[in-house]
């Protein structure tokens, strides 16, 4: 579960895109987030401000299905929920 100042992630309106899933990195200074348009955000843990920065990826055509890092924090894997592709990130 992740603190409450992390809600700042979730920002938007009515028909803004639901987070599906969440992961934060091993080492702590990573989370990444999955929503139901398929993108995939990544940001610097923790998120502190609506302003923090992130790297967006549309990857799927529906929702991301689930998220999940390494135990060494090199790779990252997500899963697309109608296509259902499996997907390996390198973190660098």
């Amino acid at each position: 579960m992740c603190p409450s100042h992390d809600s700042r992630i979730w920002s938007g309106g009515r028909d803004a895109p639901v987070q599906v899933t969440v992961d934060r990195g091993p080492r702590g200074d990573v989370l990444v987030a999955g929503d139901t348009d398929g993108f995939i955000r990544l940001y610097r843990y923790p998120v502190l401000s609506a302003s923090s920065g992130y790297h967006e990826y549309k990857v799927y055509t529906s929702y991301v299905s689930a998220l999940r890092f390494s135990h060494t924090d090199n790779y990252m894997y997500s899963i697309g929920g109608t296509d259902a592709a499996l997907m390996r990130w390198r973190v660098t």
